[in-house]
């Protein structure tokens, strides 16, 4: 008997261990509204919670897709660029971008101590903007079942919004979709109060590891660390004129190799016509203007409204 309890208790910890070895992937279905003033402009992802001992990832599976053809794009334009006949041809003909998304939040561990992040492009720069601040969650009494799972419901004012989230105890995770997390078991459910963002999880499954991240620079890019405050400054400037970097790259390039004027051109997008830098900026300007509503509003604006 002693020794059907040592093995009963030696493969209990062992399981423990495998499974904080393993990466676990959550998927959660996505909706939003793209633009706080249009209710036309909902759109739907699919994202991916992966946790292992080392932190989690929570980002979209079709924005995983997407920098890699981005990244294609950008690696053909820029090293088939030629300076000799006078043009420059960024070809973005046969692509489709699938995600609305390029937000990602990652927390690493080291040595004990979590850090997390969330990550965001703007231009050629990749953002790495540290979160110090954390949701302070209400418990309340209503319980239901999701999934099989027995949930319970809890309630945060948080990144400028309200928020009501189901978790379950059954899954020992502190975690949650984007920075909806530190509750006592894995966040199932999230809305908030407008209906303008809601995430449900679909799937479940254990990986073999995360995905890498991309170390590629375009256009003189680079990876920014910054606080929350720093990136406002800078998501302000970016909305204030989109196209500066790119601005920047041509001038840099205006001349060919045998001191051509160079014209830069876009296939398929803008049916190979020259890039006009002004009417690009008129057009990136309106773009991002209907993109008013991210999920968190205190990473982009500050705000955190009542």
């Amino acid at each position: 008997m002693k020794n059907l309890k040592l093995l009963l208790v030696c493969l209990i910890f062992g399981c423990s261990l495998l499974y904080k070895s393993q990466v676990r992937k959550y998927e959660y279905k996505y909706d939003y509204q793209i633009d706080s003033t249009n209710a036309a402009s909902s759109s739907t992802d699919l994202m991916a919670l992966y946790i292992s001992k080392d932190g989690s990832l929570f980002h979209s599976i079709s924005g995983e897709k997407n920098d890699s053809v981005r990244n294609a794009l950008l690696d053909k334009a820029y090293k088939n660029t030629n300076r000799n006949n006078g043009n420059i041809v960024l070809n973005a003909s046969g692509s489709k971008m699938n995600s609305q998304l390029q937000d990602a939040v990652r927390t690493q561990i080291t040595q004990g101590k979590a850090e997390t992040y969330w990550q965001r492009n703007i231009g050629a720069n990749k953002f790495l903007i540290k979160i110090q601040r954390k949701p302070i969650w209400k418990l309340h009494p209503e319980t239901d079942t999701y999934q099989g799972y027995k949930i319970q419901k809890a309630s945060t004012h948080y990144g400028g919004r309200d928020w009501i989230v189901w978790f379950t105890p059954d899954i020992a995770e502190s975690e949650g979709p984007f920075l909806l997390k530190g509750l006592p078991g894995l966040v199932l459910k999230a809305a908030d109060s407008k209906g303008y963002h809601k995430l449900e999880l679909v799937k479940m499954k254990s990986v073999s590891e995360m995905p890498k991240e991309s170390q590629k620079s375009h256009f003189g890019g680079t990876t920014v660390v910054a606080t929350e405050k720093q990136f406002q400054k800078a998501w302000k400037t970016h909305l204030e004129d989109p196209t500066r970097e790119f601005k920047n790259f041509m001038e840099n390039n205006s001349r060919s190799n045998n001191g051509e004027r160079v014209v830069f051109k876009s296939v398929g997008t803008f049916n190979n016509e020259p890039i006009d830098p002004k009417d690009l900026e008129v057009r990136l300007k309106a773009q991002l203007a209907k993109k008013n509503n991210p999920i968190d509003l205190t990473v982009y604006y500050g705000k955190d409204t009542k």
